[in-house]
């Protein structure tokens, strides 16, 4: 009884650059995975005043954030990234700005935060 190897199919994502099955995209094989799509409805949701649930990127809370600053800068903020919004913490938001100063650089925005 021989096992033949199973061949796995998968697509990257614009977004997140992982490989998914064809059947996880919306917009076709080469649009963005249901993942990302669900980050980037969450992101909508805030944009209607809804309440903010975690950093998109490294997953921490609004709660988190105030218990570690003493609920002194309890800033999270929206950024628009490869074609989806993403609600990102304040150090995730400068870590991402700073990877894209051909957007940011000489900005109000990145002059207050001394990235660019």
């Amino acid at each position: 009884m021989s096992s033949s190897p199973q061949i796995q199919i998968g697509v990257r994502c614009r977004r997140c650059s992982k490989f998914r099955h064809p059947r996880e995209f919306v917009g076709g094989p080469y649009g963005y995975c249901l993942r990302c799509l669900e980050k980037h409805m969450a992101a909508m949701k805030m944009l209607e005043g809804g309440v903010p649930y975690a950093c998109q990127e490294c997953g921490i809370t609004p709660m988190e954030v105030c218990e570690r600053s003493g609920c002194d800068d309890i800033r999270m903020e929206m950024h628009y990234r490869d074609g989806l919004y993403q609600f990102l913490c304040k150090p995730c938001g400068d870590e991402y700005a700073r990877k894209r100063l051909d957007i940011y650089e000489k900005t109000p925005f990145a002059l207050r935060r001394g990235i660019g």
